[in-house]
């Protein structure tokens, strides 16, 4: 992951918005994820010299901003508590995933919603994709 603040964006049709990076700003798709319903769950390309993640988010993607930012922090759980504290509404309480970060999601004030993101394992994407397919295995 990197230093700061990455944009994670909700999209109806990800097919569509990757085709559209790839055509329109030479973005490089490096992977993605398509769950059992064949919708696409999370995709990474880079562009612009960062990376742009995206997953169909569906109504809510619709209904108005769905951009959902990723931060790097050195604690998920003490990151969620101050947000917490702060104001934040606590959507998904920290926990360990299968793409090695332990991830919180709080919704601020302001009603956009950030991945407070401990990286806890560096995985090759090999891995990672053996990892969430195991997720619908069980």
């Amino acid at each position: 992951m990197g230093a700061g603040p990455m944009i994670y964006l909700g999209v109806t049709d990800a097919d569509s918005a990757i085709a559209f990076y790839v055509a329109a700003f030479a973005a490089e798709e490096q992977y993605r994820l398509v769950g059992p319903d064949q919708s696409v769950m999370h995709a990474e390309l880079s562009m612009f010299g960062a990376t742009l993640m995206l997953a169909e988010t569906g109504a809510a993607a619709a209904a108005g901003s769905s951009a959902r930012f990723v931060v790097p922090v050195a604690d998920c759980d003490t990151a969620t508590d101050k947000a917490k504290r702060a104001g934040a509404e606590v959507l998904r309480t920290p926990e360990d995933q299968f793409h090695g970060a332990r991830q919180a999601l709080v919704r601020c004030p302001s009603g956009y919603e950030w991945f407070l993101s401990e990286q806890r394992d560096e995985l090759d994407i090999a891995t990672i994709k053996s990892r969430f397919a195991a997720l619908f295995d069980a």
